[in-house]
């Protein structure tokens, strides 16, 4: 049986303070991006549970974070596209690069680094295309809000509304999407006692997913704009969220056509060994969140593409199996070449095809897959990060 249930009690809280962000001045944004001070990190606390809306903001705390957003849209003549969007925040303060802190070669001013990554597919085409954004060395290109999600980095951008509602904009080769995103389903806090704290070794953070979004909005090619609808998946992990004795992780997320979403996630050690702290959930419409220990599922990979670009090797179809409940799926990769170069990070991430058995009975849906294959950057030996304490 699964380790814990969550209740509608999840939901999220009504806020009168959504979409009120602080803006901040000229003055604030340079004295917080360029402190004399150093960041006081902080791993999560498995004590507490996360706080929504609240916890959607940006947190200064945190070494590592980020937020992503992927989806399916369809407009009115039918064409298929699946997107992604992402933005990261990373501080290095405790990081040590050949023994010495990162934060020697920084000073006077310790500055974060924000970086993102969009893609798009268009199905009947086939074809794929991403863009990637960073600050370096234009550190004053991006804001993150630390009262609320307001997040802007370069022209990706994405905040949460008044009414509780997202708005996601990007822009791949060419092509601008402008999404509303609004939430049905309850979040699912993953980890330790469905507490949205996953305790990793070196490496504790927050985090909860929005597993399921109403979308509507635009998609627009040069003077060509065209409504699209769907649905959308929203992640935000935050924390100490990187070791360096993580070799990678593998992520997906189902959409299936009875309603049930699902997610599972699980980080590969370079010794082969996967962390039993991994976790995956099963939601239900409903309401109810059931949450799954290591223990109570199975990823396996079907089949293997190879970038001819980095000669990474990625596993793009996988089996994902929970046998106390009956289920067994399996996903096919749309397109085989989704990789994302967005550096310091590469990994596929791209969309697929989901059918089998759910509860026993045969089912279809739509999913995304993370996953780093065999990619083993250079220098993972002489720089060290996470919880060095």
């Amino acid at each position: 049986m699964a380790d814990f249930v969550q209740g509608s009690s999840c939901a999220v809280k009504p806020s009168s303070a959504a979409g009120s962000a602080h803006n901040p001045g000229l003055w604030e944004r340079f004295r917080d991006r360029y402190r004399l001070g150093r960041y006081k990190l902080l791993p999560a606390d498995p004590a507490k549970s996360l706080a929504l809306p609240e916890d959607h903001r940006g947190h200064t705390d945190a070494q590592w974070e980020w937020w992503y957003f992927n989806g399916h849209l369809e407009t009115a003549s039918g064409r298929r596209f699946d997107y992604f969007w992402s933005f990261f925040k990373v501080i290095m303060d405790d990081d040590t690069f050949l023994g010495l802190p990162v934060r020697w070669f920084t000073k006077p001013f310790y500055v974060p680094f924000f970086f993102g990554g969009a893609s798009l597919l268009d199905r009947g085409r086939r074809k794929y295309a991403f863009g990637v954004r960073g600050t370096l060395p234009f550190f004053w290109m991006a804001h993150c809000s630390k009262d609320d999600l307001d997040l802007r980095l370069f022209d990706y951008k994405a905040r949460r509304e008044k009414d509780d509602t997202f708005r996601i904009r990007s822009s791949v080769r060419g092509k601008t999407l402008d999404l509303q995103l609004k939430p049905v389903r309850p979040p699912i806090l993953h980890g330790y006692k469905g507490r949205g704290v996953l305790d990793f070794p070196k490496a504790r953070h927050s985090y909860y997913s929005l597993p399921r979004l109403d979308t509507a909005g635009t998609i627009k090619a040069g003077r060509k704009v065209e409504k699209v609808t769907g649905i959308s998946w929203m992640d935000h992990q935050y924390g100490f969220i990187y070791s360096d004795k993580f070799k990678g992780w593998d992520w997906m997320c189902v959409h299936l056509a009875n309603g049930a979403d699902l997610v599972f996630s699980q980080v590969t050690l370079f010794s082969g060994d996967v962390l039993p702290q991994s976790c995956g959930a099963v939601a239900y419409p409903d309401g109810r969140t059931v949450l799954l220990s290591k223990r109570e599922f199975v990823l396996r990979p079907l089949r293997y593409w190879k970038s001819r670009l980095t000669r990474i090797t990625y596993a793009v179809d996988w089996e994902m199996e929970v046998p106390t409940m009956e289920t067994r799926l399996r996903s096919r990769a749309h397109v085989d070449g989704q990789q994302m170069i967005v550096w310091p990070m590469i990994f596929w991430e791209g969309s697929n095809l989901v059918s089998g058995l759910f509860e026993g009975k045969e089912t279809s849906g739509r999913g995304f897959l993370e996953t780093f294959g065999d990619y083993n950057p250079f220098g993972r030996g002489i720089y060290k990060t996470g919880m060095l304490r």
